[in-house]
């Protein structure tokens, strides 16, 4: 038997570069079919965030720790020796989960939610950031050299829109075509904007915005260019400015064949004899949280079943 562990990138692409997978993709790559599954390397589903950025005063952010590579180490060496100082927590610790509810989805456009059966859960994880976060200029701010940043992140626990994951060449030495395909669902959209509307009140508490620099709790990204009530901008400034949580699965969904599935409830590649994925890939419904425990329960799980279907003849 052999057992594909390569997660939610990887793993589809070996499956369908040996031949297991769609047959238009197979096809586009001159790759002979051996199992024509279109599930393969669809219903990639992930966690993504965005970020408002503020300046703030030196001693409620740890920018200074990365200006310059003497500033790191130094961080770095009272970590080491004494496990002390802004290299304790680098971009922050704190963040926590809100559960809208059932009322307060269909208010803001999002029913599909409940219709999802995800009404009974977190919906969106804020973290709180002692940097720009992430490390890149937006089109309304680029961090100034001798400036310290806070940032507000919001992300997202129920994106219902799903991605995929396509073929480059043939070859597993070409990285695989990515489209995460991030607020195509509608509900997606709304959530991103109650979300930013949220991290603006957190930025703006007192509790926060005695810490930052300048008017409007000290927000640089997007600042005032974007208006509290204008959505449409807002979702402009969402999309431009989302990146990946990495918590990618669900592009080898373990559900019957015919509901989007590629392995079966034992793990198992439909259609092909002694083959399993046993990674990421195969978690049909995000959790709402960070998906490292759910993998490594799969990871337990998975090993559990191929002793249990194999016995006394394992060799190690």
């Amino acid at each position: 038997e052999v057992i594909v562990s390569m997660s939610a990138f990887h793993s589809p692409q070996l499956l369908m570069v040996s031949g297991i997978g769609p047959a238009d993709e197979l096809e586009k790559v001159s790759i002979q079919p051996v199992v024509v599954n279109e599930n393969v390397g669809h219903n990639l589903n992930d966690h993504s965030v965005f970020s408002i950025m503020a300046r703030a005063q030196d001693n409620a952010s740890t920018t200074d720790m990365s200006r310059t590579p003497e500033n790191l180490r130094s961080a770095q060496t009272k970590f080491y020796q004494n496990l002390t100082g802004q290299y304790t927590a680098p971009s922050g610790v704190t963040n926590g989960f809100q559960k809208l509810t059932e009322q307060q989805l269909r208010d803001i456009g999002a029913q599909a939610v409940i219709d999802a059966g995800l009404a009974n859960q977190t919906h969106i994880e804020y973290l709180f950031e002692s940097v720009w976060y992430p490390w890149i200029p937006t089109p309304y701010w680029a961090p100034l050299p001798n400036d310290s940043y806070i940032s507000v992140t919001a992300s997202s626990m129920v994106q219902l829109s799903r991605g995929t994951v396509t073929l480059r060449s043939a070859s597993m030495s070409d990285s695989p075509f990515i489209n995460s395909n991030y607020y195509a669902d509608p509900t997606d959209r709304a959530i991103g904007i109650a979300s930013f509307k949220y991290l603006r009140s957190i930025l703006r508490h007192p509790a926060l915005s005695r810490f930052t620099i300048g008017p409007n709790a000290g927000e640089v990204s997007p600042g005032p260019a974007v208006a509290d009530d204008d959505d449409e901008a807002i979702l402009e400034y969402i999309k431009a400015n989302t990146i990946p949580n990495w918590h990618a699965t669900g592009t080898n969904q373990m559900l019957p064949l015919e509901d989007g599935g590629v392995v079966d409830s034992r793990l198992r590649v439909y259609g092909v004899d002694g083959l399993r994925v046993i990674d990421c890939s195969v978690v049909p419904v995000l959790p709402d949280a960070n998906i490292l425990a759910s993998i490594y329960m799969v990871a337990e799980k998975g090993s559990e079943m191929i002793r249990e279907d194999w016995g006394d003849e394992i060799s190690y």
